[in-house]
């Protein structure tokens, strides 16, 4: 008996140690892969002797921005360094994390451009891409838990500590080969994409017209998560603290979305929010529209213009496809380009 305690005594204190050391140690495998927080920190070290590297220019959202933005466009029309972290259903609880993250990994960042999804608003802090703690030390875990405990259970907790990632560490060779051949600088450069069979039938029977938006009642965030918002003010204070510039950004959404009554009134209350912190932000051509004529909104940069009644240029309602892409990130850089000209 006693040897069989002392053998399951050694296998636990071995899996303890396993675990202890994967939460801490597995995000270094990552340093040389071409999208995640490790190889972000891993380039900034390399240019950090360089004089004219003034730091990265820094996309942080949700898959929004990793099918919505281009790389390949980015650095053709934008100087410096470009890198874009995604990650799916990224929401500002845990992008200010990964904000602080780099900050404290002592990333330099030139300018930093947000995410501006709405969806992302209205739900309590939670994660759902569990490759974020594959790239992240045992500090950052337990930021994360603090966050969402109050409505985890412990298969969360298992999940997020001791299951998450083992089956991308037993083929990491391959997987990390496999995953860095359609990303470059954190951005998507895969040219195919999976089209949602349901946003393809619903195509035909958009009307496409706007409807009436009660605006007189709103509020800035009302009816958004408190701690969302909240944290959307933690990233602009955690900016201004570090000399960092912020802009918020809007991807196109499809016509039939982005006109419903529910988004319009959600885009309209988060520039609201951005209008109380004083943050510049631009907006899609379609939201700006859909905003009352006499609203005041000074810090409202401008807007990107981009054709979204197309369907060929979606994959599903929020989500661009390779061509619309390319399209709408060309449209993006060439006006951030000429506001740098003009600053």
């Amino acid at each position: 008996m006693k040897k069989i305690v002392k053998v399951v005594t050694i296998a636990v204190a071995i899996a303890l140690v396993l675990i202890a050391i994967k939460n801490e140690y597995a995000r270094f495998l990552m340093q040389d892969a071409s999208y995640g927080m490790p190889a972000v920190i891993a380039e900034d070290r390399e240019y950090r002797d360089n004089a004219d590297d003034q730091g990265v220019t820094l996309f942080i959202g949700s898959s929004m921005f990793r099918q919505g933005l281009d790389i390949y466009s980015l650095e053709e029309r934008l100087d410096g360094r470009n890198y874009i972290l995604s990650y799916n259903g990224n929401d500002p609880a845990l992008e200010y994390l990964e904000l602080e993250y780099l900050i404290d990994n002592d990333v330099r960042i030139a300018h930093l451009y947000m995410d501006m999804y709405t969806g992302s608003m209205i739900k309590s802090p939670w994660v759902s891409d569990d490759l974020i703690f594959l790239q992240t030390d045992t500090e950052f875990k337990l930021k994360v838990w603090n966050n969402i405990k109050a409505d985890a259970g412990f298969s969360d907790f298992w999940e997020m500590f001791v299951s998450s990632g083992n089956d991308l560490l037993l083929s990491w060779p391959v997987y990390n080969t496999v995953a860095s051949s359609v990303f470059y600088r954190g951005g998507n450069i895969s040219q195919t994409a999976s089209v949602n069979g349901e946003f393809q039938e619903n195509v035909a029977n958009d009307n496409n017209t706007y409807v009436a938006s009660p605006y007189e009642d709103l509020e800035p965030g009302d009816g958004f998560n408190d701690e969302q918002i909240s944290y959307i003010r933690k990233i602009i204070k955690l900016c201004r603290d570090n000399e960092i510039e912020i802009t918020f950004i809007e991807t196109p959404k499809y016509i039939s979305y982005g006109i419903s009554r529910e988004y319009m009134e959600m885009i309209y209350k988060f520039a609201l929010i951005l209008e109380e912190e004083n943050t510049q932000y631009y907006l899609s051509g379609t939201s700006k529209a859909s905003i009352p004529t006499d609203a005041k909104l000074p810090h409202l940069k401008g807007t990107v213009e981009f054709d979204n009644s197309k369907a060929d240029y979606y994959i599903d309602p929020i989500h661009l496809s390779p061509s619309g892409r390319t399209l709408y990130t060309q449209e993006l850089a060439e006006i951030l380009n000429d506001r740098f000209q003009d600053s």
